[in-house]
């Protein structure tokens, strides 16, 4: 009796076992028990994997027994992503970790993709740096279709790079899968033929945007419409005045739902070794912006608190010293807006100030880039040297930074042409009337005004290299055409933070013995202490 009850017992739990282990297979739980929600996907990822109709194939080159903690940490994570997506998606996500190392033509490749990185390899402090090249990519096929993409971006330590990767996985591996399933990518076109910046001064822009988009350029002079299968139109730092017919496009563009960024320099000012003064370029753009809602003035913002640095060389020929510029205004503080999303400090050069002007219901603006409250701007005449520069302000100068200056401003909505009850312009070079019927009212759009077209300049140095760009100056171009191309749930991915806890390692190496002897010895002591006590308490128990 007593061996059926045990065989009937036996035969129930391992029945619920069987059955708990076909629950858990079909349906997806856990527990997040971060602050964040770091490992808690958006319901827009959940709908986006389960769609999946055919298996993506991801190849993650990132396999090396040889890298540093924190790459290995990273790796760590991407593996935990594609697992989590995988128990929502199944065998529709398969992946695998590739080292190649092991491969030469495999790199060759991907360093031509521009999937390439490096860090600095130094094993203790005696031995020297080294530096090592790795992959820090991926590769993905879906439907015969393949893709590579760079999830570690930037430049600056490789500790922040490697925190903002690990933040942007979420979004990383949900824009390869939504990339492989369109036939092409978002289409962004540079503006031409007013002097605006060539791609040899962005080339760190052009390299992050090419991985997420098609590149083109627009020239309006002859009259030809913008495309409408163009997402986003950039406007980089034009030198030359506006005709009326180029407006006209850019203005038609807007109402038909086209999106725009501004990165306008009102006025020339640079620095130089005679005193020069700052003039206005002249650029026939005023009615344009004053229609949309907006004023660039012609001035230049100057930041006592918050403000970038040169480095100059003395004249005894010691180290350069760093000394800071007020016309270099930085911005720290952000709104909780998507164009400025995960950024920290945004440096400006020569920037002018941005005003929002004709309130209009079906407009919403947003300040994005905003200067501390110890700034002014300083109207012409403006006389720019290096010396005046480095000059400090006089008591009376000091008493006008008491303002904050709006440098960076967002815009949404249903605009009004700027030719409303006028006739399409006509010139020497556009003859002929446009063929589409003029919009006076536009359907949704979005734009963003920075009163700085050096934003995104790689300026070039004596040496004959180019100056990088500031990672978040980047970021922040970078945020807007996400803005403005992507849908509501990828734009929430995008902003999305993860608080990467990371050791002290001051503190690391100033109590290493203290440490390792705590790890090793603790552990010990408490087992045998477990023993002893359990050993007395048996002792006690079986004495009666």
């Amino acid at each position: 009796m007593k061996k059926t009850t045990t065989a009937t017992y036996t035969i129930i739990i391992v029945s619920i076992l069987f059955l708990i282990n076909i629950l858990i297979s079909r349906w997806v739980f856990r527990i997040d028990l971060t602050q964040e929600k770091r490992f808690t996907l958006s319901a827009s990822t959940k709908k986006l994997v389960r769609e999946l109709k055919d298996p993506v194939y991801f190849k993650i080159y990132l396999e090396s027994k040889n890298f540093p903690t924190d790459i290995q940490h990273y790796r760590n994570s991407i593996k935990y992503h594609l697992d989590v997506l995988k128990a929502y998606a199944g065998s529709n996500i398969q992946y695998q970790f590739v080292d190649p190392s092991e491969n030469k033509d495999l790199q060759i490749r991907l360093a031509k993709e521009g999937m390439i990185d490096s860090y600095i390899d130094q094993k203790d402090e005696l031995s020297a740096p080294t530096p090592v090249n790795y992959f820090p990519a991926l590769s993905a096929t879906y439907r015969g279709r393949e893709v590579f993409y760079k999830l570690v971006k930037g430049q600056g330590k490789r500790s922040e790079k490697m925190l903002n990767a690990e933040q942007n996985l979420e979004y990383d591996f949900s824009a390869v899968i939504k990339m492989l399933q369109n036939d092409s990518k978002p289409q962004i076109a540079f503006l031409r033929g007013q002097g605006e910046l060539e791609f040899k001064y962005m080339q760190d822009l052009k390299n992050m945007l090419r991985e997420n988009y098609d590149i083109s350029e627009v020239d309006l002079r002859t009259g030809n419409p913008i495309p409408l299968t163009v997402s986003a139109l950039i406007v980089m730092k034009p030198q030359y005045k506006f005709s009326e017919r180029v407006k006209y496009e850019i203005d038609q563009y807007l109402m038909n739902g086209g999106n725009i960024i501004w990165c306008i320099d009102p006025i020339a000012a640079d620095f130089s070794n005679n005193d020069s003064l700052a003039f206005s370029l002249n650029l026939n753009l005023k009615d344009m912006f004053l229609k949309y809602g907006f004023r660039i003035n012609e001035n230049l913002v100057q930041d006592l608190r918050s403000c970038g640095k040169i480095f100059l060389t003395p004249r005894n020929g010691t180290e350069p010293t760093a000394v800071p510029v007020t016309y270099y205004p930085k911005i720290v503080l952000f709104p909780n807006h998507p164009t400025v999303s995960n950024l920290v400090v945004v440096n400006t050069f020569f920037a002018s100030s941005v005003d929002t002007v004709n309130h209009d219901p079906d407009v919403r603006k947003t300040p994005v880039l905003i200067t501390s409250p110890y700034s002014r701007a300083k109207g012409q005449p403006i006389i720019i040297t290096i010396q005046k520069a480095l000059q400090p302000p006089t008591p009376d100068e000091l008493k006008q930074f008491t303002t904050s200056k709006i440098i960076g401003l967002a815009l949404e909505g249903k605009f009004s042409s700027v030719f409303e009850n006028r006739q399409p312009p006509l010139d020497s070079l556009a003859k002929n009337p446009p063929k589409a019927n003029m919009l006076t009212k536009g359907k949704y759009a979005r734009m963003l005004v920075i009163g700085d077209g050096d934003i995104v300049l790689n300026k070039p140095l004596p040496n004959g290299t180019m100056q990088p760009v500031p990672k978040d100056n980047l970021m922040l171009i970078k945020n807007t055409l996400d803005w403005m191309t992507l849908d509501e749930e990828m734009i929430a991915l995008r902003g999305k933070m993860v608080r990467i806890r990371l050791l002290d390692t001051a503190k690391i190496k100033k109590n290493k013995t203290l440490i390792q002897v705590s790890n090793v010895v603790l552990p010990i002591l408490m087992v045998i202490l477990l023993g002893i006590g359990y050993h007395q308490v048996r002792k006690k128990r079986f004495a009666r």
